[in-house]
């Protein structure tokens, strides 16, 4: 039956519509009695907030791939988490320890990029090859701070026995939309659960007892993931502190390069998750979560606010929007000086599965990477028309 004349579909979307209307009128009357009643409330929220989402470092810099390589090649996996979120996060992940101490979280690969988007939405990818795309496009534009993630596959075996009933629940409400089904067999679903999840593409070839995945090195100490009010803060910010309107934003110039340089990186990634997922480690911007990747710009573009990038960054955006990007620190005999090819040598370089890294490689996974490209020379654009020069 198709999805418009599904009468459960058009009861859920009524009910969305209606519980969103709810929302937002109940957030209004709520600021609008505060503003009347109690207005230090305000003030105090704005105090709490600016404390909070104070950037007070530099960007840290992030171990290279090579650590966390070696560990999946060499190093005993001493333990798995399930680290699923159920009900909230829409990413299949797991808590993985390595003998040694190197721990990362594994995100199995789905069998095909997923086209989201609502009629007269962008159509957006949600994958996570993302995190190996941000953390080559963090290099190539020198934004220190996301961590390195890297190709490889895990014995399905562990993964399985680590899976909580809870999580084998949802990840089966979630197929094939945000799991692949030969990973949700390997995961150890019941037969049940595959029998209405069919593969929205043909399933990639490989060993039936590993799955394939993405390790994205995991460091929790000193990481604070701003709260709500904290992130609304923030967006109230945007338009004091964009383009000439410098003179009155609150935030120092280091922090508005700090942000200025967070916002290029999810400018050319496409990554519109940003207002969910923003964390600070030890005062600097800690970027994480890169899942979600767009295929064009018409989301992406309208939260673009800052104008005050590093000059490092404000020349790599350059380089790599007129595709004279120098060559990657690792072999890429194919490189064209452009986003796309840094991307794929640095996938096949630091993969811990050779065969996985080839088969990716040539897949039009990768190619479908082609719009961070794009996404440079329109963000390149709009520091043009804030009057940076590199």
């Amino acid at each position: 039956m198709d999805a418009a004349a599904n009468p459960l579909c058009i009861a859920r979307a009524r009910l969305r519509v209606y519980l969103c209307a709810r929302r937002f009128g109940l957030w209004c009357n709520t600021f609008a009695w505060v503003w009347r009643k109690a207005p230090w409330l305000l003030v105090a929220w704005v105090v709490a907030s600016r404390a909070r989402s104070r950037v007070t470092a530099r960007h840290q810099a992030t171990s290279s791939y090579e650590t966390l390589r070696s560990a999946a090649l060499r190093a005993t996996i001493a333990s798995v988490e399930d680290r699923t979120a159920v009900g909230s996060g829409l990413t299949v992940k797991y808590l993985v320890t390595f003998d040694g101490g190197e721990r990362a979280l594994f995100k199995p690969l789905r069998s095909a990029f997923t086209r989201v988007g609502r009629k007269g939405e962008s159509p957006h990818l949600e994958e996570p090859l993302g995190e190996v795309a941000a953390s080559a496009v963090a290099a190539a534009l020198g934004v220190a701070g996301a961590p390195p993630s890297i190709l490889a596959s895990l014995p399905a075996e562990l993964l399985a026995n680590a899976t909580s009933p809870s999580s084998a629940g949802a990840l089966a409400s979630r197929c094939p939309r945000y799991v692949s089904p030969r990973a949700l067999a390997a995961l150890g679903a019941a037969p049940a659960a595959l029998a209405g999840c069919a593969p929205a593409a043909p399933e990639p070839r490989g060993d039936a007892r590993r799955v394939p995945g993405v390790l994205v090195r995991w460091e929790p100490r000193g990481l604070d993931r701003l709260p709500a009010p904290a992130r609304w803060y923030l967006r109230l910010q945007g338009p004091l502190c964009a383009g000439g309107r410098r003179a009155l934003c609150p935030l120092r110039a280091r922090e508005r390069r700090a942000w200025s340089d967070l916002e290029a990186l999810d400018a050319v990634l496409g990554n519109y998750d940003r207002p969910n997922n923003v964390f600070l480690r030890g005062g600097a911007l800690a970027p994480l979560d890169h899942n979600h990747v767009l295929m064009n710009l018409t989301r992406a573009r309208a939260s673009w606010r800052w104008c005050d990038p590093s000059p490092r960054v404000a020349a790599a955006v350059a380089a790599a929007a007129a595709r004279r990007l120098p060559p990657p620190d690792v072999p890429c005999p194919d490189f064209d000086g452009t986003l796309l090819a840094t991307f794929r040598c640095t996938l096949r370089a630091s993969a811990a599965d050779d065969d996985l890294a080839r088969r990716t490689a040539r897949g039009g996974d990768v190619r479908k990477f082609r719009h961070l490209d794009t996404n440079a020379a329109a963000y390149e654009a709009h520091l043009a028309s804030c009057g940076v020069t590199r």
